[in-house]
């Protein structure tokens, strides 16, 4: 693979994630292209195929800002991984990092093409964690594992700056990208299929009585370029690819870390919040998209909402975590 991007992580740190990556990558797809998923192979597959994932997704949070592996601001770990020496007793071994859905969402956070692979990754994840503890797999969910192995790679690749033909190697390329390319395929039908369904039933409405589906639209429609942002959650108004009225698209709201301000009347908290899409539904025509099929169909995976203030949950975790780093530190000094 090409040269790794710099970052203020210690080399062996993050060459560790991206080998890993690669390894296990190559690994699942050589079993799986082998055809041969007997005594316990599949298992082999998606624990392989799910570590590449996990161990990707942190190269590309350990490139920008090591820190943000460490759980929960965990003082040892972020001198560990930010290639200090970490806590006075503790080692390598004490080092706690955040997991691979945490991993994920930060990563989306930094780089917003990821979300449109969020279901991929999640799939990749659930087959691995179902191998762990389970023991069992069917053969089908191998095949959709490896199927998004494939194309959580193709989207990772430019946030890690590695070329795909260098990751895979000559033997696996080809396969990788036939993978690939299947899959989209699939969502461009799925997206076809889902589009038709709509406009029949569009059309079975206008040939009743067309003065009945303007009335239906009135009433079922979105307020054009709308949102909502309430305790339920946020939602944007876009317009139906199909219908053209308009519909609600839904996703999952992340806040960011905490920010300190000092202000002439006090202290003020606020934490950053971005939004990925999950679900456009229009209530005219009966669209439905999901992670598979929004961005295919053209809409935005994410965006960001805003800065707000800090919840009371928020603020007393940020007031521990800095106290107990800077005595930590302090204690530090004293011993040296």
């Amino acid at each position: 693979m090409g040269n790794a991007p710099s970052s203020g992580l210690p080399g062996p740190f993050l060459e560790s994630f991206v080998t890993s990556g690669r390894i296990n990558a190559r690994h699942a797809l050589s079993l799986y292209s082998a055809g041969d998923l007997s005594d316990g192979l599949e298992l082999q597959i998606a624990m392989a195929a799910g570590s590449a994932v996990e161990s990707l997704m942190k190269a590309g949070l350990a490139m920008l800002v090591p820190a943000l592996l460490a759980e929960r601001g965990d003082p040892h770990s972020i001198l560990l991984l930010s290639g200090k020496q970490g806590m006075p007793g503790k080692s390598y071994l004490d080092c706690r990092m955040i997991s691979a859905q945490d991993a994920k969402k930060t990563l989306i956070g930094l780089f917003p093409s990821i979300n449109a692979v969020s279901l991929d990754i999640d799939k990749v994840l659930a087959c691995r964690n179902t191998a762990a503890h389970l023991n069992m797999l069917a053969e089908a969910e191998v095949a959709d594992a490896v199927r998004a192995l494939a194309v959580s790679v193709d989207t990772l690749a430019p946030v890690l700056q590695f070329e795909l033909s260098d990751f895979w190697g000559e033997t696996l390329r080809d396969y990788a990208l036939a993978l690939v390319q299947k899959a989209m395929d699939e969502k461009r039908l799925l997206l076809e299929q889902l589009e038709v369904a709509a406009r029949e039933r569009l059309e079975r409405m206008r040939e009743l009585d067309p003065q009945v589906l303007e009335l239906w639209a009135v009433e079922r429609s979105a307020p054009p370029e709308a949102t909502e942002d309430d305790e339920d959650g946020y939602r944007e108004a876009h317009q139906c690819p199909v219908c053209e009225w308009w519909g609600w698209l839904y996703g999952s709201e992340t806040r960011g870390s905490v920010h300190e301000e000092d202000l002439d009347h006090g202290v003020e908290y606020w934490v950053m919040r971005e939004w990925a899409s999950e679900l456009f539904e229009c209530g005219v025509c009966g669209l439905r998209l999901d992670g598979r099929t929004l961005r295919v169909a053209g809409f935005q995976v994410w965006s960001e909402i805003g800065p707000t203030k800090a919840n009371e949950q928020e603020i007393f975790d940020y007031d521990t975590d800095k106290y107990t780093a800077m005595d930590e530190i302090a204690d530090r000094w004293v011993h040296r």
